[in-house]
């Protein structure tokens, strides 16, 4: 969904869609209900089972009280819907963005604990993304993907500059057999 703002989403997909790969259903959402903040939830059927991907945005903590106390808010209810997702529909859960924490902050910890996913980032050192305009030891990694225990990371790695001002994070995902 454009958007002249910086409340734009969008996933991207190879050109060649991945064998057993069907997008089951796709809509922008609102978590918390009711916030101005768009997010992509695609439920795609990915080897005979769904896995539920949220590409989420939260907003910036550092904005005053009330910016914090928003942000907490976005966490604690993204952690609800993946726990749901897990739980009460079965799915495999891939939580992906700018969730505007670095994987050190108590409140990303928390929200890792929460949400019952694994940090991806684990195993494959910082991989700053932000600012994109700036030497790596500069940045901070503030963009995340985190998933389900049935799933693992065999590839992590951030991508070249797009124009943005995060740089992109690249994951190859597979089932933990």
């Amino acid at each position: 969904m454009p958007s002249d703002d910086s409340l734009g989403v969008a996933m991207l997909l190879p050109i060649a869609e991945p064998q057993n790969l069907e997008i089951v259903t796709s809509k922008i959402v609102h978590i918390p209900t009711g916030s101005p903040r768009r997010m992509l939830e695609v439920i795609v059927l990915w080897q005979g089972k769904e896995i539920a991907i949220l590409s989420a945005s939260t907003a910036r903590g550092t904005n005053g009280q009330g910016a914090s106390n928003f942000q907490k808010n976005e966490f604690d209810e993204i952690a609800k819907w993946n726990v749901t997702q897990q739980q009460e529909f079965k799915r495999e859960v891939i939580a992906i963005g700018d969730l505007n924490n670095t994987p050190w902050s108590d409140r990303f910890r928390q929200f890792v604990k929460d949400s019952n996913l694994i940090n991806s980032q684990i195993g494959f050192g910082w991989q700053t993304t932000w600012p994109a305009n700036l030497p790596p030891l500069l940045r901070i990694p503030i963009d995340h993907c985190l998933h389900s225990q049935s799933l693992k990371i065999a590839e992590r790695s951030i991508g070249s500059n797009l124009g943005s001002d995060h740089l992109p994070l690249l994951v190859k995902l597979l089932y933990n057999d």
